[in-house]
């Protein structure tokens, strides 16, 4: 489908404001599970269409840009902002009664010096602390469902480099273009950061397919490794986790890993997780086959599922897609049947929760 244009809702204008039962089909590859989460995204475009032909109810004002929106679309797909809205709206009515009662009082005075608010019917939050870009680029994933290459390309004429999972891009590659790909994927990741913190689920996975898609070759390995557990984007995590143990690094990459690797080395959980990983043969499952029937697998897949597989499940019952593997597992862990339910937490979830339980343990006894 393509894009909606979004021109007419995305601000432009200055503003005066100071501020199981079955569970899951069969699947063959991989990328047919990323495909399919993505699509099940996308599968309210109508009612977005509709949105564009309301009046918005609402804006916010970044850096003096109005951003108008509409309270019905956020409280479904940004219930953050639309919380904000109703939080900081409530209280901008309350100053405009205010500035209202002073303008009347001072109704000599000229025009261009008064203090000017939004209609009555329109919710604003006069001055939203976020990046400009990040935001724009926020509300016209809400608003189209997509996210746009131009939005984190800043030269359109410049593509990003086409790779497959067993190609490297090296050192002196790397280099050609470096800004724009530096710029690109620093963006990209800002802006996972914003989804995360607003709540929408939804674009926090497109950024973290985009980042795999467009950029898993411009990250080393363990650099990816580390940000990618940091942030909860658990198929990133995965995706680097399958890089350091499929790959033979060479020199160069090695070098330019230094700092990846003294942060995994800083950190015992990673560490044992990454072994356990590597261990246990994880990298080179591809996909989960389930027949309806009987779990199709060898013995060694039976400690682990794949955050693809996973997500693929929970999305099919109408569950939360978000957060780390052991959020995932444990969503779904009571969906499974019983014969089955044995095979989570996997054998890295139990590490994480232990690790998890160490560090609680750790923050009572410096409390006491």
């Amino acid at each position: 489908m393509k894009p909606i244009s979004v021109s007419s809702i995305m601000g432009g204008s200055k503003s005066t404001a100071s501020c199981e039962e079955s569970l899951t089909p069969s699947f063959d590859e991989s990328v047919v599970l990323i495909e399919t989460t993505k699509q099940d995204h996308r599968n309210d475009q109508s009612g977005i269409i509709d949105f564009l032909r309301i009046p918005p109810d609402a804006k916010f004002v970044v850096d003096q840009i109005e951003f108008p929106c509409h309270m019905e679309l956020l409280s479904k797909r940004a219930t953050i902002l639309h919380d904000i809205l109703l939080i900081h709206g409530a209280q901008e009515q309350v100053a405009k009664k205010q500035r209202t009662q002073v303008q009347r009082k001072d109704n000599d005075r000229s025009s261009s010096t008064l203090l000017r608010s939004s209609p009555s019917s329109i919710i604003m939050v006069a001055e939203l602390k976020v990046d400009l870009k990040i935001f724009r680029a926020v509300l016209e994933f809400l608003y189209s469902n997509e996210l746009s290459s131009d939005l984190y390309w800043d030269d359109k004429q410049y593509e990003s480099p086409l790779v497959s999972d067993d190609d490297y891009i090296k050192s002196n590659e790397r280099e050609e273009n470096s800004q724009h790909i530096y710029r690109a994927m620093r963006f990209l990741q800002r802006l996972l950061v914003a989804a995360d913190q607003f709540g929408i689920v939804p674009l926090k996975h497109e950024i973290e397919f985009k980042l795999y898609d467009e950029f898993l070759f411009s990250f080393t390995a363990p650099e990816l490794y580390v940000w990618a557990d940091s942030k909860s984007c658990a198929f990133l995590k995965e995706k680097a986790m399958d890089r350091i143990c499929n790959k033979s690094s060479s020199i160069d990459d090695i070098v330019l890993a230094k700092d990846g690797w003294r942060m995994i080395r800083e950190s015992n959980f990673l560490l044992e997780e990454l072994f356990l990983y590597a261990r246990e043969e994880c990298h080179s499952i591809r996909y989960f086959k389930y027949d309806g029937s009987t779990l199709n697998h060898e013995s060694r897949e039976q400690n682990y599922y794949k955050v693809e597989y996973l997500r693929l499940r929970l999305s099919d019952l109408g569950l939360d897609i978000d957060g780390n593997r052991e959020m995932l597992e444990e969503r779904l862990r009571p969906h499974l049947a019983i014969e089955h339910r044995h095979f989570l937490p996997t054998t890295l979830t139990k590490l994480s929760s232990l690790e998890n339980r160490e560090n609680r343990n750790l923050t009572q006894k410096s409390s006491e």
